[in-house]
């Protein structure tokens, strides 16, 4: 295809229109593999909104959830919770079992040794649909006053025409509580187990999490339906793409080849590739000829995907193999020695004595006259000038350096 043919304008449009997905942050439930386990979720509200509790945190929960539940409420006076008629000693109960065996995820009601003057029923939802019996679980709770709470990650309908006439349901978000929660901590903040105040954050951060997932989810579907939209134009990208790859491949392989470091493998849609010694080859430095087991012991590793879309060179030469490794060090240090090292070819900082590699020279440097010459003859030149035909001579005084160390070495 002609550079001509190829109509990338539509790129600028297409990446303005791609939406931003936020990063959330992990929490303890999450990387314990609990965030959407309505039963854990249900057994951390119970202990947050029982008073006696260690948390500290008093009624923190429960005011909140009544005062998001009266707010939903409002103007409807029969229903709303009067903060006053709760505060009195109350339990807290899980799973609540009804006569049919049905269970109650959590029942607040007061403390009285005769019948409860209130209670609160909670049926507590993260993801799954609002199938639960209402009714039977109003029945099964016997309070002089009721309130029912289904607390969910998105709105519940809720049909009170499957109810009985007194019973009556409100549709609290988690986000809701927990900001709720969030505004009135200051009050209770003082007296809060400072281990419980950090286990709290963590926990909205969770319930967060289910929110910022959910708009994330939007976003990715936004990308999808972008990327439908210029499928073909993709498709041709990802094509020039793959065929700037073997061309660049095809390139370094001839240049390492004359040289004497073919590449380890030819598939050239590999993004990075290794070069080993070759002992056929005839190009060779007399350093290399006179020293080919020593030479053997370094390899070069390119970096063919920076050359694909950047105007730079980067690769290391690198000792590999852990029985060759263990000289890195001395051999870095020998090279230090020397001062050796420029700009364009720093001391080598990854790998060990101990791993399967390490790097001796990490090599980068811009590629000039890119546009007076064609690629091959612009790298050849610029990988020449900054390091093969430099004047510090790398690949011989590395080999050098180390036959010195290997031969210093007692005779196993």
């Amino acid at each position: 295809m002609n550079s001509k043919d190829m109509n990338l304008e539509w790129i600028s449009d297409f990446l303005e229109k791609l939406p931003e997905q936020e990063k959330t942050r992990k929490n303890l439930i999450e990387i314990a593999g609990y965030p959407k386990w309505e039963n854990v979720n249900s057994n951390i509200l119970a202990f947050y909104f029982d008073e006696t509790e260690e948390h500290g945190f008093q009624r923190l929960f429960l005011d909140s959830l009544i005062e998001v539940y009266n707010d939903k409420n409002k103007g409807n006076e029969p229903i709303k919770i009067p903060l006053e008629a709760t505060e009195t000693e109350f339990v807290v109960e899980r799973e609540v079992t009804t006569d049919s065996g049905k269970r109650i995820d959590i029942v607040i009601q007061d403390d009285s040794e005769t019948d409860s003057e209130w209670a609160i029923i909670i049926e507590n939802k993260i993801y799954a649909g609002l199938y639960n019996d209402l009714g039977d679980y109003w029945g099964r709770v016997s309070a002089k006053k009721k309130y029912g709470i289904v607390l969910s990650v998105s709105d519940t309908n809720i049909d009170h025409n499957q109810l009985p006439n007194d019973a009556h349901y409100t549709c609290i978000l988690h986000k809701e509580l927990v900001e709720q929660v969030q505004n009135n901590l200051h009050q209770y903040f003082i007296d809060a187990d400072d281990r419980h105040l950090m286990f709290l954050k963590d926990y909205i951060s969770n319930i967060q999490n289910h929110y910022e997932n959910k708009q994330n989810t939007q976003v990715m579907n936004d990308k999808l339906k972008i990327l439908r939209e210029k499928y073909k134009e993709i498709q041709t990208l990802h094509k020039t793409e793959n065929e700037a790859l073997r061309y660049v491949s095809k390139i370094v392989f001839s240049i390492m080849d004359n040289i004497g470091y073919p590449p380890y493998t030819r598939k050239d849609t590999s993004m990075g590739k290794h070069f080993h010694i070759n002992a056929e080859n005839e190009n060779y430095s007399e350093v290399v000829k006179n020293n080919l087991e020593i030479a053997k012991m370094l390899r070069f590793w390119i970096n063919l995907d920076t050359l694909r879309y950047t105007d730079e060179f980067e690769g290391v030469f690198e000792l590999w193999s852990t029985k060759h490794t263990a000289y890195g060090s001395e051999l870095k240090k020998a090279l230090r020695k020397k001062n050796i090292f420029t700009p364009e070819v720093v001391e080598g900082s990854s790998g060990s004595d101990q791993s399967g590699y390490q790097h001796i020279y990490y090599i980068k440097f811009k590629i000039e006259d890119l546009d007076e010459l064609d690629f091959n003859s612009a790298l050849t030149n610029s990988f020449n000038k900054h390091f093969l035909a430099h004047k510090n001579d790398f690949m011989n005084q590395a080999i050098l350096e180390l036959k010195n160390i290997v031969e210093s070495k007692p005779k196993s």
